[in-house]
Formats: C-alpha cells, structure tokens, sequence
C-alpha cells in the first residue's frame, strides 16, 4: 500500500503542475476506505465479500467562480480535472478572494479506537450473525430481512 501512496502523491503532483496554471485554486483529494459485506438471505448467510474503494473529489476557482468533480476511477482523473476547471471558468467572471496560505499535502489515516476491524478475520466478523433470525415484526424489502437475536 506504501508504494501505491506515493503513486497517487506523484499523480496529483503532475496533475496540480499541469493544471495550476488555467485557475486561481485548484484541490485534488483522494479517500480510500475498506469494508466488509455479509449478505444474509433467509437467515443465512449466503455472500461474505470484503474490499476497497478508491474515489475523491476536486475543486477548482477561476474569477470567483468554483467547479467541482467527483470521481471513483483513477484513470478518469485529469478529465474529472479538466471538467472542474471548466464549472470553474464559464461561471467565474470576478476575483478570487482566498486567504493567503500554503498548499498543503497530507495523509490523513482515520484514527480508530478499540479493535481494528481491518485485523478480525472475515470467518470471526460472520460468527455473530448466527445467532440472529429473521423479525416477523418487520415487513420484508425485497431481499432484506431485519434481524433479531435469538432467546437461549
């Protein structure tokens, strides 16, 4: 994942240099998170899946005016780019006013407190669900059922 960091830092660094001289700001953030899904069907458990999604956001300012573009597919980034920066420029017709700070680059994991459910095993995160079946007090939606626990 090290290697893979330093890949998307060297991307947005290109793209900002590319780009940056077309607005006033220009802001690339890119977020990745990690889950797990189990899908119960008839009070079984009938897919466990885990992965990771990779997406983000950017934001640019031509003449006071803001474009934005979200994406959730890194080889569509520079045209998510190219399409803010164009927001940015048909509506920008006066001046940029921000303060006056530094860019800044950073990673910014999410603290987590407790257990890390990146570190419980698929196998143990399914272990809980057995003790649960469907409410009848709940009206079925298509596929899903709420649960209950089940009394010893």
């Amino acid at each position: 994942m090290a290697t893979l960091l330093v890949d998307y830092k060297n991307l947005l660094s290109d793209l900002i240099e590319r780009y940056k001289h077309r607005v006033d700001h220009l802001a690339i953030r890119i977020e990745s998170s990690e889950g797990t899904s189990i899908l119960l069907r008839g009070g079984k458990v009938e897919t466990l899946s885990e992965g990771l999604s990779i997406g983000g956001q950017v934001r640019a300012c031509y003449k006071g005016g803001w474009g934005f573009a979200s994406f959730n597919d890194l080889t569509a980034l520079p045209k998510r780019v190219e399409e803010a920066i164009s927001a940015a420029r048909i509506i920008g017709s006066e001046e940029t006013l921000l303060a006056p700070v530094p860019p800044t680059q950073g990673t910014f994991p999410l603290p987590l407190t407790g257990t890390d459910p990146r570190l419980v095993p698929l196998a143990q995160k399914k272990n809980p669900l057995r003790c649960l079946q469907p409410n009848p007090s709940h009206p079925q939606r298509g596929d899903r059922n709420h649960f209950r626990p089940l009394r010893g």
